[in-house]
């Protein structure tokens, strides 16, 4: 079957197979199209004849002629190298190898173990005594019953096996339930993870329910208010959206999405018609978050109730979805207010008013930084300009700086010339500062981003089939940090071929592979290596440096002990220099 994949790949022409459901045009050396996977009115869709690929720049879509028919057709792998094998006369082998049947069998298991929870949860909320208090809860919140049984609510009971039980008489063993994120092991045995919560269920972008999220309904104190599924074969709470798999036609049709915090804000907004509401299960929104928004929507509303300017995490995220080329908004409501509150006490009509008045989230920046200061005093005017002008110190968009720059001035009246030359003055210290340490200035989302921009860059190289040696005899796949960089680093340096890789079982690998097979990247493969070891040892150091200053009066072995960590990077990072 091998074989026949790539002869397949050899010898089909993808742009004819694409041009019988998509007009192309020819656009340099590739053609273009409008995206025939989300609406679109300047084309994004890119098809190269040259590397046998196509890729939306706008939705994410992409990879070879298998994927395309796939999705197209909405047909399986088998199904789509079927059809191909028929038009090029090529006979086809089976089966599968082993390892994959075995993988392929045990997400399909916890698949059908998480369905069956969620209408266990649902059973025993709906149908039960045990339910009522949280049926009263949900009636207060004016959620119909039918309504809250679609979205997937439920009622974990009181008690502390009663799931272990039930899922052991369907043939269950503990430790798979454990692996699945749904039971516990303690020092007398396993107990269930989630014990008198409303449970809310989180569904990928198929309705496939993959983890769960459970509110407190008691005032006990010994316990967090939310609890939630940790990581497993199903779920990563990095590339997940709550409510995304209700809300994804919406925000393509509207081209905008709303991001709130919460589960019970996702519902309301939905409830009363808001339906391109997601939560982004936290306020520090992650690249792969990002990536799946930009997917459906060119506008971001974040409605948090938390102090957005105040929270670094928060801020971080939302500079990712900056550097993804999205527009930020920041919707405002009085404190102590939530979008859930808004909607049910205000209306739909007041929350939206809300969000069609809300501010670009530079200016939301920039309003904050002046509200520290007395405006009606010159001092505080100065103070305040000093502080935008930090604010703007990190916007690479010149244009989007001079307009900022003249909104600032107009507002604390200040001349803008000055203001600019302030502003000029940081962002060279900012520039000589990045050069001293060796390495070009990068934009740094989150700590771990720069690192995650330089893998991609490299494993792009590697996809392309360029220095391989050179890149696995200086980093190993473990020192790779970004989501599934490491697996497809392994991947490789396993020996997987390109079209594997494409046809794999886990399709976030497969979005990977795809987008990164169309970058164009600049440099040689060993000016990345190097700009990725520096960059490794930067944040070594960091990482080490906040360590120590987090112990109030550290014992001296520790101190001993960490001097020498910090002797070892610095030895690492004199090597660099000298091999620069």
């Amino acid at each position: 079957m091998d074989n026949a994949v790539e002869i397949i790949l050899q010898e089909v022409d993808l742009v004819e197979v694409v041009g019988e459901y998509v007009p192309l045009k020819k656009a340099g050396k590739n053609y273009k199209g409008l995206c025939p996977f989300h609406q679109e009115k300047t084309p994004s869709f890119s098809v190269s004849p040259e590397k046998n690929l196509y890729y939306c720049f706008g939705c994410g879509a992409g990879g070879n002629v298998f994927n395309f028919l796939m999705e197209i057709e909405n047909i399986p792998f088998k199904e789509a190298l079927e059809m191909l094998a028929r038009q090029q006369g090529i006979e086809l082998e089976s089966p599968d190898p082993a390892r994959e049947k075995a993988h392929r069998r045990k997400k399909d298991l916890m698949f059908e173990l998480y369905r069956l929870v969620a209408r266990f949860y649902q059973y025993i909320l709906l149908e039960t005594k045990a339910g009522s208090e949280a049926r009263e809860y949900l009636e207060k919140r004016d959620y119909p019953m039918e309504w809250s049984k679609k979205v997937g609510l439920g009622l974990a009971p009181p008690g502390w096996d009663n799931l272990l039980k039930y899922l052991e008489k369907k043939g269950y063993q503990p430790a798979f339930l454990e692996e699945a994120g749904l039971v516990i092991k303690g020092r007398k045995g396993y107990y269930d993870r989630f014990r008198d919560r409303l449970m809310f269920t989180i569904f990928n972008r198929r309705d496939h329910p993959i983890a769960f999220g459970g509110r407190l309904l008691s005032d006990a104190k010994d316990q967090p208010k939310y609890l939630n599924s940790p990581e497993t074969l199903l779920y990563s709470k990095s590339r997940n959206l709550y409510g995304i798999n209700w809300a994804a036609d919406a925000i393509r049709e509207k081209e905008s999405v709303l991001v709130v915090e919460g589960y019970t804000d996702v519902l309301s907004l939905h409830l009363y018609g808001m339906e391109n509401s997601v939560a982004s299960l936290g306020t520090a929104l992650t690249l792969d978050q990002a990536r799946l928004l930009k997917r459906f929507a060119s506008r971001v509303y974040i409605a948090y109730d938390s102090d957005i300017a105040g929270e670094t995490a928060t801020r971080r995220g939302l500079e990712i979805l900056r550097q993804e080329g999205l527009k930020v908004f920041i919707v405002e409501l009085e404190e102590g207010m939530d979008p859930d509150d808004a909607v049910r006490e205000k209306g739909l009509d007041f929350f939206s008013e809300k969000v069609k008045s809300s501010k670009n989230y530079l200016e939301y920046l920039l309003n904050r930084a002046c509200e520290k200061f007395d405006l009606d005093s010159s001092s505080g005017r100065i103070e305040a300009g000093q502080e935008c002008v930090r604010v703007l110190g990190n916007i690479d968009n010149e244009i989007e700086r001079q307009v900022y720059l003249k909104y600032v001035a107009e507002k604390l009246d200040l001349d803008a010339g000055g203001l600019e030359r302030e502003l000029n003055k940081l962002r060279k210290g900012k520039k000589k500062e990045n050069e001293e340490r060796g390495y070009r200035t990068i934009k740094r989302q989150v700590d771990s981003s720069v690192l995650e921009i330089l893998e991609e860059k490299i494993l792009s190289r590697l996809l392309a089939g360029e220095g391989e040696e050179e890149v696995f005899s200086q980093i190993k796949p473990e020192d790779f940090v970004g989501p599934k960089h490491y697996e497809l680093a392994q991947l490789i340096s396993a020996g997987k071929s390109v079209s594997e890789l494409q046809l794999g079982e886990d399709p976030e690998i497969v979005e990977l592979v795809n987008r990164l097979r169309f970058n164009e990247v600049q440099g040689s493969t060993n000016e990345l290596v190097k700009r990725f070891l520096v960059e490794k040892i930067n944040q070594e150091k960091k990482s080490l440096r906040e360590e120590i200053k987090s112990k109030s009066v550290p014992p001296l072995f520790w101190i001993n002990n960490k001097l020498l960590e910090y002797r070892d990077i610095l030895e690492k990072e004199r090597g660099l220099r000298k091999e620069g």
